[in-house]
Parts: C-alpha cells; sequence; structure tokens
C-alpha cells in the first residue's frame, strides 16, 4: 500500500473556477471528487508502476503495481485499468518496461476500479 487517501465529493455542477479544477475528475453519480494527499497528484502513464481502487467510504487505495524505488515517480493509468490502453486528452510516451508489467497483470486479477 502507497497510500490510503480520504476523498472530497462535490457537485458536478458545480464550477470551482480555480486551480483546483486541474486535480478534481468526474466520479460517479455526476460528482467531482478530489482525492487529498498525494491522490490528486500522480501522474498518468500507459505504463504505471501503481494502481488506485476503492479504499472505503470516501477513501481511494493507491497501490504498487512492482517494486518501485526511492524517488522514481509514482503513475497511475487515468484510464482506471492499469493495462487500458485508451488514449488520453493528452500525448504519453510509452516507456519499455510496461511489457514486464503488463506480463505480471495478465497473471492476477484485475486491480482497480
Amino acid at each position: 500500500m502507497i497510500e490510503l487517501a480520504p476523498v472530497l465529493f462535490l457537485p458536478a455542477d458545480e464550477k470551482l473556477g480555480s486551480v483546483l479544477d486541474r486535480y478534481v475528475f468526474i466520479h460517479d453519480k455526476g460528482k467531482y471528487a478530489l482525492v487529498l494527499g498525494y491522490g490528486s497528484l500522480y501522474n498518468h502513464s500507459f505504463s504505471p508502476n501503481a494502481y488506485c481502487e476503492d479504499g472505503g467510504p470516501r477513501l481511494m487505495a493507491y497501490k504498487a503495481l512492482c517494486n518501485i524505488r526511492p524517488g522514481e515517480e509514482i503513475t497511475i493509468n487515468y484510464n482506471g485499468e492499469p493495462t487500458d490502453p485508451d488514449p488520453w486528452e493528452f500525448g504519453v510516451e510509452e516507456d519499455s518496461s510496461w511489457k514486464k508489467i503488463k506480463k505480471s497483470l495478465k497473471k492476477s486479477p484485475s486491480k482497480s476500479q
């Protein structure tokens, strides 16, 4: 476990109008979700070294997919599933270590929501 982060839910029709707009995501049932702690700061990657899943009521759990070295950036796939290759709204460069992670994910059940 990397982090168990609290989540704040806001109505989707509420205009934040601040720097926070870049850190919220649309959650089901027409709500914005703002993950506290480092949760809203993890960058996107198609070769992530971590994933997130429901950690309980108003909690998001971030867990490692592989060993993460000290100082290494923690990344997640914003699509939800670590192996989901669907395009994102910005360009993402593929990392060669992704092949190793993909193999290990095929051996284990789905890890995210």
